[in-house]
């Protein structure tokens, strides 16, 4: 049950317990209404019983008090013409009719020490004359024993639903400020941390006695969230610098090399130290080696460059596999031939559609071919590529006889510059980022790309397209 959920319902719990004690002391003040209107019947009947005798004169055998009067035509007002154990009411005087009837009459209540009087009024004959007999009697009989039941009856309901509600508030309060405004202040301490740059400070855990799985548990799950995103955020900034100046680092390096080679064999062309025909044919052959090498390594850089803010284009599209693998195969067997290589293609001859960027995918091919090529160390160099289609994926193998990589260094092999951090040299050109861009490019087609190797025995690359 959410929070805002438990704090409605205790709300309505309140109001149901405060709406039932007010009925439970209205039942009860009606139940007293109706006793009090059977007390006034038994009076009014007890009195009754006395009428013959006043009417007869004998009054002697009358035990209430009352007064007799006749109602004075025009006046508004009766004449009291005789009394029976009344203090403050004497004969010929002149009474207001309506305070016959009335029970609140000032007048009557002084009559008895409680200070409140019960009147019977009742018409007889008396001395062949219509008159008013009036009894008057002490009320205290009836308040002494009911006034405590009254309160009681009426009020006790109300005030114990109002104790009640208020402990299940100062529980709701309590409940509040440790599940609601605790939480809150901590994201509120947490925010202020993480301006600062501490992203790494514990907060408070969903389910825990302090934070529940409702809607402050949400927020806080949210920021949770929220803050590992801006960790990520600003690791991924600071590795960005880091591989700026890395790559700044390793980019000189690499380019300081071919530079210093060129520079050599231009000045020796310049000064005339070689003269010979064919000698300047090789130093000029030495010139454009090293051009071409450095074109490609900012080739390489720039490829790189454009993955890591995400700009590297990848145009997907609908083709099958014989349509791109027929020429590109071609052109790498072509290009294996150059560099004294032997290539094969073996296939299952499965023609399936797959989404992909031609253009891309022929550079990775090219990117693991050439890198075979380069780790070359046998007199006779074999690269054979195979591809096959397995539990609903279009695999390409590619596997030579190299010098392979050993186990300790194959887990950094997709990381950029792993070259030029394993050994800078200059018998195998490049900038070791290579085969970071294959693997970045296989991650946008949804596929992947692993090695399995055995030093000085050759590698393997595996590459898994799904097919569409």
């Amino acid at each position: 049950m959410s929070g805002f959920s438990r704090q409605i319902i205790l709300r309505v719990l309140c109001g149901v317990l405060l709406i039932a004690g007010i009925l439970i002391g209205i039942w009860n003040l009606s139940k007293y209404g109706t006793e009090f209107n059977r007390y006034l019947a038994n009076k009014r009947i007890e009195y009754s019983g006395y009428l013959p005798m006043i009417e007869d004169g004998r009054f002697d055998e009358v035990s209430a008090s009352f007064f007799i009067s006749i109602d004075q035509s025009g006046e508004q007002s009766a004449r009291v013409i005789l009394v029976k154990n009344l203090n403050s009411i004497k004969t010929n005087q002149l009474i207001p009719v309506d305070t016959l009837f009335t029970v609140q009459s000032q007048f009557y209540s002084n009559e008895y020490d409680s200070g409140a009087a019960g009147v019977q009024t009742f018409l007889i004959n008396h001395e062949d004359e219509s008159a008013f007999v009036t009894f008057i009697y002490d009320m205290g009989e009836y308040y002494s024993g009911e006034k405590m039941t009254l309160v009681s009856e009426i009020l006790l309901p109300i005030i114990i639903a109002t104790i009640i509600v208020c402990l299940i508030l100062l529980v709701n309060v309590f409940e509040l400020y440790r599940h609601l405004f605790n939480p809150i202040n901590r994201i509120n301490e947490l925010s202020i941390r993480i301006m600062n740059g501490d992203y790494d400070t514990d907060y408070l855990k969903i389910g825990t006695g302090e934070c529940q799985n409702d809607e402050v548990g949400r927020l806080v799950s949210s920021f949770e969230l929220m803050r590992d995103e801006l960790r990520d955020k600003s690791d991924k900034e600071r590795r960005l610098k880091e591989s700026e100046q890395e790559l700044i680092s390793c980019m000189s390096h690499d380019l300081q090399t071919p530079l210093s080679t060129i520079k050599a064999y231009a000045e020796a062309l310049r000064d005339g130290v070689v003269v010979d025909e064919a000698d300047r044919r090789k130093y000029l052959e030495v010139i454009l080696k090293k051009t071409d090498t450095m074109i490609d390594m900012i080739k390489d850089l720039l490829t790189y460059s454009n993955a890591q803010i995400g700009q590297l284009s990848i145009e997907l599209g609908e083709m099958m596999t014989k349509d791109f693998f027929a020429p590109v195969i071609e052109e790498l067997r072509d290009y294996a031939v150059q560099k004294g290589v032997m290539l094969t293609y073996s296939s299952d001859e499965t023609n399936i559609l797959l989404n992909l960027d031609p253009k891309r995918m022929t550079e990775v091919l090219y990117n693991l071919v050439d890198n075979s090529i380069k780790y070359m160390d046998k007199d006779v160099k074999r690269i054979d590529i195979e591809t096959h289609v397995s539990d609903g994926c279009f695999n390409i193998r590619i596997s030579d006889n190299g010098m392979g990589i050993s186990s300790e260094e194959i887990l950094y092999i997709f990381d950029k510059f792993y070259r030029a951090e394993r050994s800078r040299t200059s018998v195998v050109p490049g900038a070791g980022l290579g085969l970071s861009i294959c693997k970045y490019i296989m991650e946008q087609h949804g596929g992947r790309i692993w090695c399995e190797s055995k030093e000085h025995e050759g590698s393997t690359f595996y590459l898994v397209l799904p097919i569409k």
